[in-house]
C-alpha cells in the first residue's frame, strides 16, 4: 500500500496537468490494486465523460461494479462494450456469470457460443452451456411433445372413446325406457290430445276413461264434460246401439257431428282448451289391429289401465 500511494500521487498531479489524457485509466488501475474502488468508479467516470469511446476504460468501470456487487451497473457497462466490440471476451466472461444469475437464457447462451466460437476449448462456457440445456429439458418437457408430433398422434387412438361409445348407449338408454313403464309417467300422457287420438282411431273406449281420468282433475271443466258425453255416445253405437252416423250424432251439447271417413287424413282437433272438437271426429269403426298406430295405441292403453287401477288402490 505504501509503495502504490507515491504512484497514484504522481498519476493524480499529471492528470491534473493534462486532464483530456487516458491517464485517468492506469490512475484507476492504481486506486483499484489499493482496495480504493470507490476512487476508482469516481475517476473512471470522469474520464469516460470526455472520452465516451474508450472501451477499455469502460470494461475497467464494469470489473470495479462487479467487484462492489453492483451487477446491474455493471452489466450495464459491459453491453455497451459488447455493442462496439461483441468479441471483448472480458465483457463475454463477466455478463456470462451475470446472466446465469438472472436467469437470462437466451443471453446466456449467446455469451456461451460466441465464447466457444472464439476458443472450443473453453472449460467455463461449455459447462454453463451443458447446465443450461439440462435446466430446458427438465423445465420445458412440452418441447420434447412438440419435436414429436408423432408421439402425440399415437397417444391419441387410446385415449378415443370410440370402443366405449358403441356399448355404453346401450346400458344408459335402457333406464329412460324403464321409467316410462312405471305407473306415475303415463298419468303425464293423460291430456285431451290423447282423447283425440282415442276418438280419432275409434277406440271410444278407451276416449272415455281418459275423459273419466281428466274430469277427476278437473269437475268444472264444461269442454271435457260435452267431450266425454260424445265419447259415450259413440262407444254406445260401437257396442250394438243406435248406429252411429250423420243421422244420429252425439248430442248437440257436444257441439260436434259424425261425418263418414274420408279417403285423405282425419281432420286435426282444435286446439280449443279443454281438448273439444270444432271438427267432425272420424267414423265409429275400430280400426284393424294391423293399422300403423295399433302398438301406439295398445301402449297407451296399458298406461291408463294402471293410473286407474293406481287411483282405486289409493281411495
Amino acid at each position: 500500500m505504501a509503495e502504490l500511494l507515491p504512484k497514484i500521487a504522481e498519476l493524480s498531479e499529471r492528470l491534473q496537468k493534462d486532464p483530456g489524457s487516458r491517464l485517468f485509466v492506469p490512475l484507476a488501475e492504481e486506486y483499484i490494486k489499493a482496495g480504493m474502488l470507490e476512487e476508482a468508479v469516481q475517476v473512471l467516470g470522469d474520464g469516460l465523460k470526455k472520452h465516451p469511446e474508450f472501451f477499455g476504460a469502460r470494461v475497467a468501470l464494469g470489473r470495479v461494479y462487479f467487484e462492489q456487487r453492483k451487477f446491474r451497473e455493471a452489466k450495464g457497462e459491459f453491453e455497451q462494450v459488447l455493442k462496439a466490440s461483441p468479441d471483448n471476451l472480458v465483457a463475454l466472461r463477466k455478463l456470462l456469470t451475470i446472466y446465469k444469475m438472472e436467469g437470462e437464457r437466451d443471453k446466456l447462451r449467446r455469451c456461451c457460443e460466441t465464447l466457444l466460437a472464439a476458443n472450443s476449448r473453453d472449460a467455463e462456457a461449455q459447462k454453463f452451456l451443458d447446465e443450461l440445456n439440462e435446466s430446458v429439458k427438465r423445465d420445458s418437457p412440452a418441447v420434447q411433445v412438440a419435436d414429436a408430433p408423432f408421439e402425440v398422434e399415437r397417444a391419441t387412438p387410446p385415449s378415443a372413446p370410440a370402443p366405449q361409445a358403441v356399448s355404453t348407449p346401450e346400458p344408459s338408454a335402457a333406464p329412460p325406457a324403464q321409467e316410462r313403464t312405471d305407473d306415475d309417467a303415463p298419468e303425464e300422457l293423460v291430456s285431451p290430445t290423447l282423447a283425440q287420438l282415442y276418438l280419432r282411431q275409434g277406440h271410444y273406449a278407451q276416449a272415455v276413461r281418459v275423459y273419466d281420468e281428466l274430469l277427476r282433475r278437473e269437475p268444472q271443466n264444461e269442454s271435457y264434460r260435452q267431450s266425454h258425453t260424445m265419447a259415450l255416445t259413440l262407444l254406445q253405437g260401437q257396442q250394438g246401439g243406435a248406429p252411429a252416423g250423420p243421422d244420429t250424432a252425439a248430442p248437440s251439447s257436444a257441439g260436434v257431428q259424425t261425418d263418414a271417413p274420408s279417403s285423405g287424413p282425419p281432420a286435426e282437433p282444435s286446439s280449443a282448451p279443454g281438448g273439444g272438437f270444432e271438427s267432425a271426429p272420424p267414423a265409429v269403426n275400430r280400426p284393424p289391429k294391423t293399422a300403423p298406430n295399433a302398438p301406439i295405441i295398445n301402449k297407451l292403453e296399458s298406461w291408463l289401465l294402471r293410473i286407474q287401477h293406481k287411483r282405486r288402490r289409493s281411495s
